[in-house]
């Protein structure tokens, strides 16, 4: 069975999910957020879910029948209780038994039947009644009728599934169940085959046993302390992501983006310290650098004549210059005016 990891800023978890990754029953889905709504989840498959706030709403399905195994991590879980339910399935009830063969025959040849001693019965489906012609004219002797089969065992119900919650804050307290299934019901005995006597009713099956409980483990826990317990791979893969968002905001320049980008970084970072990315924009950000690494205050003066018309801050030297001339300045706050420093 495959893993998917799949990470967005803002993700929705519904039935609808597994399908829109391509993801086959016995997968296991690792997903990523900032931001997780939480509607439920699909049978069939297994989950990790990692979110700094997991949102649950009052109609979310989260009761997931067949043994899966989910993880869930969140910094904060907001709205209804998470109240998952993991089940095993109920064993398949027996079959019934065979009924038993007849003792009646009816002789070929359009004469009356003619009985010989009926046989015993087999476990599952119809007996058969054994059948030798007989002298035609005769009339019918009825003989003992053949037993009953048994009916079949019960399946043995399976184990609940493994249920792993960490959070650091929850507006209720996670709760979970994983019972595990019934086991499934005996197989009726088959009827006595017809005769004189009659053939005996078979035995009844025995019923299935019960499936043992799953594994429920859930702990409120530091901030800290919170992501360890995804694995290593899954911690890289989120971080990557996160960076890579905090890139895109960085290179977006206004203050908002900015801070936006410090704080996705941060994020990055917590989940693993050595991503080179966040490494990078978080130096940049603190330096107060460009993405290419430049400091942001010096400021690139193209020299053109729409320049000369619209700044007073090129040097007169430039002026001269090819219109694909650029030079570097270094700018100054004074308290009437900010001043170039021409290299």
């Amino acid at each position: 069975m495959a893993t998917i990891r799949h990470f967005q800023d803002e993700l929705t978890v519904d039935a609808a999910l597994p399908a829109q990754l391509g993801a086959q029953g016995g997968d296991t889905l690792v997903l990523g957020a900032r931001a997780m709504l939480l509607q439920g989840f699909t049978f069939g498959y297994h989950y990790v879910l990692a979110a700094e706030d997991l949102t649950v709403p009052d109609d979310a399905v989260l009761t997931v029948p067949g043994s899966p195994t989910i993880g869930v991590f969140a910094r904060d879980v907001l709205g209804a209780r998470l109240a998952i339910n993991l089940p095993g399935q109920d064993g398949e009830p027996g079959a019934p038994g065979e009924p038993g063969e007849s003792g009646i025959e009816h002789p070929g040849g359009g004469g009356r039947p003619e009985p010989i001693p009926g046989g015993e019965g087999r476990p599952g489906g119809g007996g058969r009644p054994v059948t030798e012609p007989g002298p035609g004219g005769g009339r019918p002797e009825i003989l003992p009728g053949g037993d009953g089969g048994p009916g079949g065992d019960g399946g043995d119900g399976q184990a609940g599934g493994t249920l792993t919650v960490r959070y650091t804050h929850a507006d209720e307290l996670p709760v979970g169940r994983a019972p595990g299934g019934n086991g499934g019901a005996p197989g009726a005995p088959g009827a006595g085959g017809a005769g004189r006597p009659r053939g005996q009713r078979g035995a009844r099956g025995r019923p299935g046993s019960d499936g043992r409980p799953g594994v429920i483990d859930i702990a409120q826990v530091p901030e800290d302390e919170l992501w360890s317990a995804l694995g290593a791979e899954p911690l890289r893969a989120w971080a990557a992501h996160r960076a890579a968002i905090a890139m895109y905001l960085f290179r977006r320049f206004d203050p908002a983006s900015q801070l936006a980008a410090l704080a996705e970084v941060q994020a990055a970072l917590r989940l693993n310290p050595t991503d080179p990315v966040a490494v990078s924009v978080k130096e940049r950000i603190v330096n107060r650098q460009t993405p290419s690494g430049l400091s942001r205050d010096l400021d690139l003066a193209p020299t053109s004549a729409h320049s000369r018309r619209t700044s007073a801050t090129i040097s007169p030297s430039s002026r001269t210059r090819s219109r694909r001339t650029y030079r570097w300045c270094s700018w100054r706050p004074s308290p009437t005016r900010s001043s170039c420093i021409w290299d």
